[in-house]
């Protein structure tokens, strides 16, 4: 579908991957402590030793890994999705696993479900909802959902109380102003 937008002469079309700036916004609001972190995360760190010093390769440069703590999925599929798949991992391999579609029997890899509960949620979707559009088990969905809470509780708590106070007055506003209808009725009516 991308081809069938063409510049004009002397523009080009640019392609922007926000990366995961709604999480980030959210967490922000919320002021959930354990999603900021991630966003204050190195993207890379080296490899240590048992003794805590950088391990070299054969060149006697650092060896560096992806810092799975600097990406939000990674940690929900630890700490929420798939926690039995790094009993005893080192922190290093995390990523890794993540990613490795053999560890599980859904289809994709386990960051896959990671990434779209992080996502599903923020945009509102129930377990009974992500069960029918990822082809798991509803209990499963539920359990991760529940998991996800406690996990993240301070963003749950924040987003119960918004979505109860716009229960309330019928309505939400963004801070430019604009007011968006909560209840059907009222979203028809104006």
């Amino acid at each position: 579908p991308r081809s069938g937008f063409v510049a004009p002469p002397g523009y080009v079309l640019l392609s922007v991957d926000f990366s995961s700036q709604e999480i980030y916004v959210a967490a922000v609001l919320s002021k959930d402590e354990k999603i900021l972190q991630v966003f204050l995360e190195p993207e890379t760190l080296p490899l240590l030793d048992a003794q805590g010093n950088p391990l070299k390769d054969k060149d006697g440069k650092s060896i560096i890994y992806k810092n799975p703590l600097a990406d939000l999925h990674t940690i929900t599929t630890k700490d929420c999705c798939f926690p039995y798949l790094f009993k005893d991992a080192p922190i290093h391999e995390w990523v890794n696993i993540a990613k490795d579609e053999s560890k599980i029997s859904l289809k994709g890899d386990p960051r896959l479900y990671s990434k779209k509960l992080n996502f599903g949620i923020i945009y509102g979707q129930t377990a009974e909802r992500m069960s029918e559009l990822w082809h798991v088990k509803q209990e499963v969905t539920k359990q991760w959902l529940k998991q996800h809470q406690t996990t993240y509780h301070q963003y749950h708590s924040w987003a119960a109380e918004i979505g109860h106070l716009c229960e309330v007055r019928g309505w939400s506003r963004n801070v430019d102003g604009l007011i968006r209808w909560v209840a059907e009725d009222n979203a028809k009516a104006e």
